[in-house]
């Protein structure tokens, strides 16, 4: 007689991704516009959208190109980032994408009509002024954006759009700061404004890491990516003055924007600004980089939990 069978041991179900782990992507599409239009020109909305007497969604004026640049690439880049929070890559891009797509298209509407509708604005009524002003925004709100979106590749990529960020923290805030404060010195906000940029920068580098050591390489290009966005910004107010009528527009568009890359690389000098934010923020973040996962391993502990394999969110992995 055979020997009874041994009992199969109950199958243990396999670690599943919790449906609690991320955003649901229909909701990135309104989040994403959200983003794009109030946290980019957050400086804006704050000041009253006032633009010639009328209510502009967008600074949608040559006069105001570096802040109509500083908004669209800001909100862009964030807009991007908000892909991190979805649960599917696809669907998470598509949906962000469409959401800064809508947000465009309804504020450059807007804001061509009330523009349009002002009283006085004359040269800016122009509609090839128009025209260009509007690809601006389109342009480099895109261009924010796939930056932005690079993070939906992993962390090198997360600390590519932190990077952007970085270099875009220091005006940014100080807008926002004097849409509401009003400061009466410039001075001490750009101080606080360049170590607002400096904690930002800490946050990308260290949201590439230094595991494994490859990744290393990927800290220059987002050094790199937050040095020349400032330089960029300066580069755009330095046309504003250019951007007007009696100085033989569109023909002498091509000498306006020679000079403004000449700006661009006068600005870009390490002799331009304060080195010690941007040396302080290295630092710090080569020792996070390195104690942080020292920490995490002698802290591990063998665990059988078979919950969530991992959480969802802007710096996880």
């Amino acid at each position: 007689m055979s020997a009874p069978a041994p009992a199969s041991a109950p199958a243990v179900p396999a670690p599943r991704l919790a449906a609690s782990a991320g955003l649901p992507e229909w909701a990135l599409l309104p989040l994403a516009a959200v983003v794009w239009w109030v946290g980019g020109h957050l400086w804006w909305l704050l000041g009253g959208m006032d633009a010639y007497a009328g209510t502009s969604a967008l600074p949608l004026a040559a006069g105001w190109l570096s802040w109509l640049v500083l908004g669209a690439l800001t909100g862009g880049v964030g807009a991007g980032l908000v892909g991190r929070l979805g649960r599917r890559r696809g669907l998470s891009l598509a949906a962000t994408g469409s959401g800064l797509a809508l947000a465009v298209a309804v504020t450059l509407l807007q804001s061509l009509a009330s523009v349009s509708d002002a009283p006085g604005s004359g040269f800016d009524e122009e509609p090839v002024v128009l025209a260009g002003l509007s690809a601006v925004v389109v342009t480099t709100a895109v261009g924010g954006w796939l930056l932005g979106s690079a993070a939906l590749l992993g962390r090198p990529g997360l600390g590519v759009g932190l990077g952007v960020l970085a270099g875009l923290a220091p005006p940014w805030s100080s807008s926002v700061v004097s849409a509401v404060a009003h400061p009466s010195g410039s001075g001490s906000l750009g101080t606080v404004s360049a170590w607002f940029g400096a904690i930002v920068l800490v946050a990308a580098l260290v949201a590439v890491g230094t595991t494994p050591p490859l990744r290393l390489l990927w800290w220059p290009l987002v050094v790199l990516l937050a040095w020349s966005t400032g330089p960029l910004m300066t580069a755009a107010a330095w046309l504003e003055p250019l951007l007007r009528p009696g100085y033989g527009l569109p023909d002498t568009l091509p000498d306006a924007l020679s000079g403004a890359w000449q700006v661009f690389r006068l600005s870009a000098s390490p002799d331009a600004r304060d080195l010690t934010p941007w040396v302080v923020a290295l630092v710090v973040a080569v020792v996070i980089a390195l104690v942080v996962p020292l920490l995490r391993r002698g802290g591990a502990t063998p665990s059988r939990d078979h919950g969530p394999a991992a959480g969802s969110g802007i710096l996880s992995a």
